[in-house]
């Protein structure tokens, strides 16, 4: 099926559109407590499937094409956790594919990510009381069935997700004591350079992945300009491409921060609006996607879905 969306596409029976795909995690075994993560043989056979769909090049490349009947896609990591090196990089260089990492730089030192602290708590935490009123969220009791504890975990992440960054912050640092061994999870600086010596594309996402519609103007400014600073300092040149963490026009950024990316040298954003890309519209807010349905018929429904979508963006 995936032959049939490129062969449609060359007729140009589909509009003439850049696809971008978005991931975060890959996982060597299936991880009971977030069954959504892709193992590894299911990720390979993602990329398969996008393979055969698409040409894939690199998101920076997407910039300048004009579109000639070839179909194109580019794949893209937010946030740069750890099995992008250990496991996504052996899988991209084996299948020579290219692909774009945004990271966020608070955690390059072995720090976990709010939603990690959390997910390692409920995790972690002996059966009975979790007591997180202190920093207002209540008491949950978890037993030992997995399944109970993965549906305390979603509604908490959600109350997590919007808090203001100093509230979010005393939350996490409750957790931190209620975390005896946390994993480490995210890339250090080491990795990041192996990463970008591989050809890969590191870019920008905020220093701390706070929502930026949560934080003051100066917040937000620093957020992005300390992460630019932070990754040229690591990598040797500066990012020039940036994508808004949880990336939700007017819920997770608005017009103001579109003007604080490029203000701070991007040449370009890409949100979590889902569509694909006419290569016209605002470059600082180009839609990207993650497939729900990777079946054959699915997710060439899916590619021609987005294909015709309009993505909902913030007016100029």
């Amino acid at each position: 099926m995936s032959s049939a969306f490129r062969f449609a596409y060359r007729l140009r029976l589909l509009p003439q559109r850049h696809h971008v795909f978005i991931f975060h995690r890959v996982v060597a075994e299936r991880d009971p407590l977030m069954r959504l993560l892709p193992t590894v043989a299911e990720f390979a056979q993602q990329l398969e499937r996008i393979r055969a769909a698409f040409t894939v090049i690199p998101l920076a490349d997407s910039l300048d094409r004009q579109p000639d009947g070839t179909p194109t896609a580019s794949i893209t990591f937010d946030d740069g956790y750890r099995d992008n090196h250990e496991l996504v990089l052996p899988l991209l260089q084996r299948l020579q594919l290219h692909a774009t990492f945004f990271i966020a730089t608070a955690f390059t030192d072995g720090d976990l990510m709010w939603n990690d602290w959390l997910t390692e708590a409920v995790r972690q935490h002996a059966s009975g009381e979790l007591d997180l009123t202190q920093v207002g969220l209540g008491k949950t009791l978890l037993s030992d069935d997995i399944e109970q504890r993965r549906s305390v975990l979603g509604p908490l992440r959600q109350k997590l997700k919007y808090l203001p960054a100093p509230a979010r912050m005393a939350v996490v640092a409750q957790l931190r004591s209620l975390v005896p061994e946390p994993p480490r999870l995210m890339m250090n600086a080491s990795e990041l350079n192996a990463m970008q010596a591989a050809g890969m594309t590191l870019g920008g996402h905020t220093h701390d992945h706070h929502v930026l519609a949560t934080l003051t103007t100066d917040e937000a400014r620093w957020q992005i300009q300390h992460n630019r600073q932070r990754l040229t300092e690591l990598l040797g040149s500066a990012p020039t491409l940036f994508a808004y963490p949880n990336g939700k026009p007017g819920q997770d950024y608005r017009r103001e921060h579109v003007e604080l990316v490029r203000e701070a040298g991007y040449r370009a954003a890409w949100t979590t609006e889902h569509g694909a890309w006419n290569g016209r519209s605002d470059c600082f807010q180009i839609p990207r996607f993650t497939p729900w349905r990777w079946d054959g018929l699915g997710f060439a429904r899916q590619l021609a879905e987005i294909s015709f979508k309009t993505p909902q963006l913030l007016p100029a």
